[in-house]
């Protein structure tokens, strides 16, 4: 666990987890899934060899944000604790079909934080929380109709994901625009067995006026309109009597 004499900020994996529909059980249903949380993460830390033991854990009741020791590898947290968390969850749901499905929003970010005097502080602290709560990550889990949807941010996916140094394959993972209160980044979602492609995400907002204004690029421009050219005319008066042998009136072309 942190130390409050810390005073020292230092950069960590910051892990946030959140359990979907906690809010529609009644007062025992909500022990019984705050008890299998912490069931299913711990089987995960164990098949993946993170210890859950040195983590730096902060209970919310429907959800746990932890801080990881320094020594824990990263690779192995957004790889193989990821998977065996996936795998946990099929486990948890097919031996109890007495009640709801257990399902979980997870997210990953490695970012800066300190104890302070009421929890945690640090912008690493605030990213990863707007990551779990944020609309991507909550309409993949909801469409998807899976245990598990995991959201990562962008430094944790092009660091380590992209680069190939976990057990994931970037091509599951679909890119997002995370907007959430006074937070705003790109981040990466994972839903296991789910093509990132089928997922019904909400628009990214960013990118409409990018997409209208490309839109508007391929249009035809209207070609400028040439002012209409006058007709000449020719006014004669005549005033006497005119002899007009051979003679002609108005222009001759």
């Amino acid at each position: 666990m942190l130390s409050r004499d810390e005073s020292a900020f230092r950069r960590a994996v910051l892990v946030a987890v959140d359990v979907m529909g906690y809010g529609q059980g009644d007062d025992r249903q909500q022990m019984d899934v705050q008890r299998d949380l912490l069931t299913v993460l711990q089987w995960a830390s164990d098949g993946a060899g993170v210890s859950r033991e040195r983590w730096d854990r902060h209970p919310e009741g429907d959800g746990e944000l932890a801080v990881l020791p320094p020594d824990v590898p990263e690779r192995r947290v957004v790889g193989q604790f990821v998977q065996q968390l996936s795998a946990a969850l099929t486990r948890r749901n097919e031996d109890d079909r007495s009640g709801p499905r257990l399902r979980l929003r997870l997210a990953i970010h490695h970012g800066v934080v300190a104890p302070a005097d009421n929890g945690l502080a640090g912008q690493g602290v605030v990213a990863v929380k707007r990551l779990v709560d944020c609309a991507p990550v909550r309409a993949a889990l909801r469409s998807s109709g899976a245990d598990l949807a995991v959201v990562v941010s962008a430094q944790v996916f092009n660091e380590m994901i992209a680069q190939r140094h976990t057990t994931l394959r970037p091509a599951d993972f679909r890119q997002v625009h995370v907007e959430v209160k006074e937070y705003t980044a790109p981040a990466w979602i994972w839903v296991p067995g789910i093509d990132p492609a089928v997922l019904d995400l909400p628009a990214d907002r960013r990118d409409q006026p990018q997409e209208a204004a490309a839109a508007a690029a391929t249009q035809p421009k209207d070609r400028p309109r040439q002012p209409a050219s006058a007709t000449p005319t020719i006014h004669n008066e005549f005033h006497e009597t005119v002899t007009a042998e051979n003679a002609t009136f108005g222009i001759r072309y």
